[in-house]
């Protein structure tokens, strides 16, 4: 059980997660753990084949390196993805806001970096985002205020800095701010 990257052959043996089940396997990826597809009309809940992811969900999974461009532009149709709890690196990528229906945004406790892209903006149906506890930093962009259904934000324990946006204030659905232990500068 194998495929080929453009880094050469990655086999099962390779993933040393706490749970694989069917990763890497000949199983349709619905069918792998931590994956659940968005229900196909003819054939039920569980379809075991290719469709659209709507939940990613690989929390404390012993996942590290840096995450793949892939993930932002291959699952399209995605709701919830959460890869919080593992030592996942790099950057969160502009792509980002490509995922239109996302809702539910889990990157905490890893090691990600960088800033958090103004293309997040874009995702118009984000319920919680929560980005605590990596290495981020730069300025927040003034359009998370664009993220007008959020209620959870978790940014805490990260490098962000500068003032905290305005448009904070347009989020009227904000239930939890969570920005401590980074470097804000300025009045709320």
């Amino acid at each position: 059980n194998s495929y080929s990257d453009n880094n050469g052959i990655v086999s099962s043996n390779d993933i040393q997660w706490k749970q694989s089940t069917n990763w890497l396997s000949s199983k349709g990826l619905c069918l792998w753990h931590g994956v659940t597809c968005h229900p196909h009309e003819e054939y039920g809940v569980k379809f075991d084949g290719d469709y659209h992811v709507a939940i990613l969900n690989l929390t404390e999974n012993n996942l590290h390196g840096i995450l793949p461009r892939e993930v932002w532009v291959s699952l399209t149709k995605v709701k919830a993805l959460d890869l919080s709890g593992n030592e996942l690196e790099g950057t969160i990528g502009r792509e980002v806001g490509e995922l239109a229906d996302l809702e539910d945004l889990f990157l905490s406790s890893n090691k990600f970096t960088g800033s958090l892209p103004a293309e997040i903006g874009n995702c118009l149906n984000p319920f919680n985002l929560y980005l605590n506890d990596n290495n981020l930093q730069g300025s927040l962009p003034s359009q998370i205020g664009q993220l007008t259904k959020l209620r959870g934000a978790s940014l805490f324990n990260n490098y962000f800095q500068g003032k905290i946006p305005d448009e904070i204030g347009d989020l009227k659905d904000l239930i939890a701010l969570y920005l401590d232990t980074n470097q804000f500068t300025g009045q709320i």
